[in-house]
């Protein structure tokens, strides 16, 4: 018999092993009759003489044949296994020819189908065991998405305009979009069907030095050159829900799952410069150079509340975790607490020296940052009290952020430096000097032991944040970082590059993982989803795209 290790599991984990309908064929003409998939843990009482050795195994029992070949698809895709690789032993199901040649009917010449797809094979070196690659097959699988059978629409909404499904050519820069995608290996369907509203475009994207198409959603409308720029966007605390403001003067709300336009928010008269959402995602603030905030409840698609500034332009605004205060800073150097139960001003903070850059408030609620020119500045939140302020930056401070447990505040400047501070004396605590040019995002790991800093020099800088010292410098290509975050669990960075790009890196070896590309222009901010599962986007370009970390994970681990 053929025995396929497994991962070694937890012991402390329970685990299951689900199968397809497998077959296996090897080259003395054996024919499998079952596969068992064992994946006990050991038991500590006794020893069972017919358990397999190691920790877990697939058990490919089979029996002599009569010589004759096996009469089916599945043995021809076996046989190929065998023609086309080292493989003393074959294995594949329906679902690995399904992901191949996709749910239609299944070609008569089985052979002659594999050859011109030419899909990889992957053999074990210790079994001898060949397959066909599973990260070939995602990608075909993937690839498949974006020419589905369009899904039906929300009856409560009209019918988004479709979307062309392209192929971008990133051999070639000036080519244009085409609506046949094609890779080397495999061909296109004659006439693809592009998804209702903006579903699933083909981009090229990279992934370990391979160059393959790759799905996603992007978030567009019919207008979308009216539309202009994209504004921060921002998923909704429970993730199923994209926000993006426009230079239109419109909201645009996005379903992740669907890519469906949710709701179109129109009242602002000026363009959208900044959006939160309450921490329960019921409700949206948009912020605009109109002078207002307006508050929507999105069930309903109705304007609740209107938080006027006598007209002076917004540029920034924040909700605090506990939902019960607003926060906005505008370009005539004011901040303003707002109760969200009577919508009335809390406070009016003293006058800043400049243009309100950034604000956020702490985890916990009780305390408010704000920055203006090179003074960074603590609040109580609830009070509008003065805390302590952030003296120290030589030049303009362009980014800042709490630390997960909020007594640590990290600022990065146009002095090219990072600082992270005491938040309640406003003590420095450390200065980081990793950085050629001015620093444009700062951000604190998750569990606050390191802290990001990314740099309009083209490199993003993992410290320690107690001590300052490097764990890793992380440059993929000479174009300006926009933007950089931590996933939720601080196993991943993502970032944003002026060239239009995204980039995935593994945090722990600070390696590349995946170069997602798509846009067109500058890229403006990317945000994981509170789950980690998607990554949003947003561009100069006036696109926002949602890619799925789910699928780079699969294509990454399988590379």
């Amino acid at each position: 018999m053929a025995r396929v290790p497994l991962p070694p599991k937890n012991p402390n984990e329970d685990q299951a092993v689900f199968l397809s309908y497998y077959q296996a064929k090897d080259r003395f003409a054996f024919l499998p009759t079952k596969v068992i998939a064992h994946a006990e843990p050991k038991d500590e009482h006794g020893d069972d003489d017919n358990a397999p050795e190691g920790p877990a195994a697939v058990i490919v029992e089979h029996h002599p044949s009569q010589g004759t070949p096996f009469p089916s698809l599945l043995d021809d895709a076996l046989q190929f296994i065998l023609n086309y690789s080292d493989a003393e032993v074959a294995v594949t199901s329906t679902t690995h020819l399904h992901c191949l040649l996709g749910d239609g009917e299944w070609p008569e010449d089985m052979i002659s189908t594999l050859r011109a797809f030419a899909p990889d094979i992957t053999v074990n070196e210790q079994t001898k065991a060949g397959s066909f690659s599973m990260r070939h097959l995602l990608i075909r699988q993937y690839a498949a998405r974006a020419t589905a059978q369009p899904q039906p629409h929300p009856a409560h909404l009209p019918a988004a305009e479709p979307m062309e499904v392209e192929n971008v050519d990133d051999t070639n820069p000036e080519a244009g979009p085409s609506t046949s995608p094609t890779t080397s290996d495999e061909k296109a369907p004659e006439n693809p069907v592009p998804r209702p509203g903006t579903n699933g475009q083909f981009i090229i994207g990279k992934l370990e030095g391979d160059t393959f198409l790759w799905p996603h959603l992007l978030f567009s409308e019919a207008d979308e050159a009216e539309a202009g720029t994209a504004c921060h966007a921002i998923f909704s605390p429970d993730g199923r829900s994209v926000a993006a403001g426009y230079d239109d003067a419109v909201v645009r709300v996005w379903d992740v799952e669907t890519g469906v336009l949710d709701h179109r928010l129109e009242k602002h008269e000026l363009s959208i410069v900044a959006l939160a959402f309450s921490p329960d995602s019921s409700k949206l603030a948009s912020g605009s150079s109109d002078a207002a905030v307006i508050l929507w409840e999105l069930n309903e698609d109705l304007d609740i509340a209107t938080l006027q500034h006598d007209e002076v332009a917004l540029w920034c605004l924040a909700w605090s975790p506990d939902g019960e205060v607003i926060a906005t800073g505008t370009i005539e150097f004011t901040v303003t607490l707002w109760s969200t139960l009577t919508y009335q001003r809390i406070a009016i903070l003293p006058s800043q020296a400049s243009l309100i850059q950034h604000i956020s408030f702490s985890p916990d609620s009780s305390h408010l940052l704000s920055v203006s020119q090179n003074i960074a500045s603590i609040w109580d939140a609830k009070t509008g009290e003065a805390v302590s302020q952030l003296h120290g930056h030589m030049n303009v401070i362009w980014c800042a952020a709490f630390s997960p447990d909020g007594n640590r505040v990290v600022t990065g400047g146009e002095d090219s430096t990072t600082r992270i501070w005491d938040s309640k004396t406003g003590d420095a605590l450390v200065i980081i000097r990793e950085h050629t040019n001015p620093v444009w995002a700062v951000e604190f790991s998750p569990d606050g032991q390191d802290v990001l800093s990314g740099s309009y020099d083209s490199t993003i800088s993992v410290c320690n944040s107690y001590t300052g010292e490097r764990r890793h410098l992380l440059r993929r290509q000479a174009s300006t970082v926009t933007s950089a975050t931590y996933s939720p669990d601080g196993a991943f960075i993502s970032s944003g590059y002026a060239d239009g790009s995204v980039n995935v890196w593994d945090t722990k070896k600070g390696r590349l993982m995946a170069e997602l590309k798509g846009h067109e222009d500058k890229v403006k901010s990317v945000q994981y989803s509170r789950n980690g599962r998607n990554i949003v986007s947003s561009s100069d370009d006036g696109t926002v795209r949602v890619w799925s970390m789910v699928d780079v994970l699969k294509l990454v681990h399988l590379a």
